[in-house]
């Protein structure tokens, strides 16, 4: 492709491995650079692997001729330097997680996000461009007064060609002998695993060899881990809940998706939901909680439950499971969805963006 002669100045709260925003926002660095533009990433806290590929947010030195892509999805300080920036300035939304969900659990969170809500309204009028992966994260801005014609709707990429199933791991040959539901994610009050809990009970009544595999970190809300061991206790799953934690090296994490029966996901709420889209890449169905954008993102490539009835949400899962010929099909739509999310598909889509809105005509 033909250089770009941009310089890209990406800039989001946290940098981290195994983040959702990170990904994306590393994977869309990556695409820029193969085109030819400058890209530099600040962020306010930056894992200590990262520590060569970005800088702190305190860095960043706006000369008004580059373009500042900001990512906002919690309150952070570095948000004062994109409103000071005269550069010109993408305002990338991943959605504001409601800080109650996180009351009595982690108050620095809540925190966070509180601030997050309360400012964003005032950041209407701030930035010259807007990025959602959702029409729900759409409608969020226009609610709060975001003009509809600067909002531009891009699926979120997914950076898929980290996730390598070798199939001759060790782990990867254990997984496939054994049957399980999977969830990926931060075990936190946000993703609602005590629902998920309530769901595989009624699943283990009929299948007792099933298990559910927790793959998350669970650091980040130490009051709600409890709650999940005392359930774990009380519904008599303590061998058939296995926690992971945080897995972030993309073999494993590959071998848990492509072996897995299905993806489940109970969340009281999300902007978007990666972990969707990476189970579908491997043809893992997925059932999702019937609330937006969940559905809009799994599409065809899975079914919808409603959490909050437990026994039906279950009921359905296991007449998924035992219907081959529906699984084999929505196995087969899960990956044909999952196509719209990777480099190929939405590089083209990026590049339209970058060169209508910032490039010279």
């Amino acid at each position: 492709m033909s250089d770009l002669t941009l310089t890209i100045n990406m800039m989001t709260a946290n940098l981290t491995p195994g983040d959702a925003i990170g990904n994306y926002l590393l994977t869309s660095a990556r695409l820029w650079q193969s085109w030819g533009a400058r890209v530099h990433i600040y962020a306010d806290n930056i894992a200590p692997v990262y520590g060569g590929l970005a800088r702190p947010s305190t860095w960043y030195e706006p000369n008004g001729h580059s373009l500042l892509w900001y990512h906002y999805s919690i309150f952070t300080p570095n948000i004062e330097l994109a409103l000071n920036s005269h550069c010109y300035k993408v305002f990338d939304f991943h959605g504001v997680a409601p800080a109650s969900l996180f009351a009595g659990q982690n108050p620095h969170l809540q925190t966070l996000c509180e601030k997050g809500q309360t400012i964003l309204p005032s950041l209407r009028d701030q930035f010259d461009l807007c990025v959602v992966h959702s029409e729900y994260s759409r409608s969020e801005l226009i609610n709060n007064g975001f003009e509809w014609n600067i909002i531009h709707k891009l699926p979120l990429i997914v950076d898929t060609s980290r996730l390598v199933d070798k199939g001759d791991e060790p782990l990867a040959i254990l997984l496939s002998r054994l049957e399980y539901i999977l969830f990926v994610g931060r075990i936190i009050p946000q993703k609602d695993i005590l629902a998920m809990l309530d769901i595989f009970s009624y699943i283990h009544e009929e299948r007792p060899d099933v298990v559910l595999i927790l793959a998350g970190t669970r650091h980040l809300a130490k009051n709600y881990q409890r709650q999940i061991d005392r359930a774990i206790t009380q519904k008599e799953l303590d061998h058939r809940v296995l926690m992971t934690g945080q897995v972030n090296d993309p073999t494993s994490l590959a071998s848990l998706f492509a072996n897995a029966a299905m993806l489940l996901v109970t969340s009281e709420w999300e902007s978007f939901c990666v972990p969707v889209i990476e189970a579908m890449y491997f043809g893992t169905p997925v059932a999702v909680h019937d609330i937006p954008p969940l559905p809009e993102v799994a599409s065809d490539g899975g079914i919808v439950i409603e959490k909050h009835q437990p026994h039906d949400a279950a009921k359905a899962i296991l007449s998924l499971w035992r219907d081959q010929d529906l699984y084999q099909k929505i196995s087969l739509s899960a990956r044909k969805r999952s196509d719209s999310f990777t480099d190929g598909t939405l590089a083209a889509e990026l590049l339209k963006l970058l060169r209508d809105e910032f490039l010279p005509h």
